[in-house]
């Protein structure tokens, strides 16, 4: 009997400025999930213009230890959004699964943007649950789920949890997202929107968990007014088909 079809993935991870420790956490994640899955994805590393210049040096150091590791390095710091586009360029495998740095998510989370892609979807969507908002500061609490309920009322999205951080799509999937334009958090929202505006793209959500220990930063009040005017470019694009 001919053995199974194994399929390709791509795992892509943007870094700005990493915390200390990345290095060991990120190899200690991606053998996890190269255990779980039992094949070794590809890991695309993109340095979104850090200030510390050790991060080159760690990815060397790490690609010792992952063979399928490649580097990006953008020149000045553009934003999540971009970082992500420049890796997702250069993807090429089946499916594509994009997170964190530091791997908030479980590996179980992880494990199952990737299963419902097998199932045949083309873009995948993590969404937390209330225990999420446990690890987040009270603001920044306020602020997301205030954003969720904002775009249930006016933009009647398939799901309003656009900005998790962990999300799965094939090749169709890629090009919808290779149309996004936004290049810093916002990036998420148009990239659902325009999947959930489009005839030919099935978009799925997956229920997903933080790891234990996980706590989140503070969002700088100056990054959320540039976000404010991305989202009301956003609220009056024309629909894309």
């Amino acid at each position: 009997m001919e053995p199974p079809k194994r399929h390709k993935l791509d795992l892509i991870i943007p870094c700005y400025n990493p915390p200390d420790g990345w290095a060991e956490v990120l190899i200690q994640r991606y053998w996890e999930i190269s255990e779980h899955f039992g094949f070794n994805p590809k890991l695309i590393l993109v340095n979104d213009g850090s200030l510390e210049g050790s991060v080159k040096q760690h990815a060397n150091r790490i690609s010792k230890k992952i063979e399928s590791l490649q580097y990006l390095e953008l020149a000045e710091n553009c934003g999540k959004g971009a970082a992500l586009r420049a890796g997702v360029e250069q993807a090429s495998s089946e499916y594509i699964i994009f997170t964190d740095v530091d791997f908030p998510y479980t590996v179980e989370s992880i494990s199952g943007i990737y299963h419902q892609l097998r199932e045949g979807a083309n873009v995948v969507i993590g969404t937390r649950d209330n225990h999420y908002y446990d690890s987040v500061p009270s603001f920044r609490k306020s602020l997301s789920k205030a954003f969720r309920w904002t775009l249930k009322i006016l933009l009647r999205l398939d799901s309003n949890d656009t900005q998790c951080g962990l999300k799965g799509f094939d090749q169709e999937g890629k090009k919808r997202f290779l149309e996004t334009t936004i290049n810093r958090f916002l990036f998420d929202l148009e990239f659902v929107l325009y999947c959930s505006r489009s005839s030919t793209t099935k978009l799925s959500t997956v229920d997903v968990q933080l790891n234990e220990g996980v706590v989140f930063s503070k969002m700088p009040i100056s990054i959320l007014m540039k976000e404010g005017w991305n989202f009301i470019k956003i609220l009056f694009r024309p629909s894309r088909k």
